[in-house]
């Protein structure tokens, strides 16, 4: 992801394919690929938090791990609670992509999820 960064000079946001119904547990992208990158990279244009299966824009979820342009700030003081009443980091990433390319690189390998009992 730092190497991406590096190069787009860009944030970017590790997503994961996600299959089926579980998508609706995660914020998920809707993004164009990027060629080159062996697949891995996507430009993304919009994200939305936590949709509805048949609503999901893609099987790229957002997994919580991020390098982001410091302009990530000025977003979340404009924030206002959002699903569930609480400040939602996807809402002020949607702002910052007013401003800027943001992308979205598929992570290869085994995470822990602490959000799910499994840990996967």
């Amino acid at each position: 992801m730092i190497d991406v960064f590096d190069e787009k000079q860009a944030s970017v946001i590790a997503t994961q394919i996600v299959e089926g119904q579980a998508i609706s547990a995660y914020g998920v992208l809707d993004a164009k690929p990027v060629p080159g990158f062996d697949g891995r990279l996507y430009e993304i244009t919009n994200m939305i938090e936590k949709p509805k299966f048949e609503e999901a824009p893609s099987n790229l979820a957002i997994i919580g791990r991020y390098v982001l342009t410091p302009r990530i700030f000025e977003m979340i003081e404009t924030l206002k609670p959002g699903a569930g009443g609480e400040l939602q980091l996807t809402d002020a990433l949607k702002q910052l992509l007013q401003y800027e390319k943001i992308y979205g690189y598929v992570f290869q390998g085994k995470r822990h999820d602490a959000g799910d009992k499994l840990g996967s």
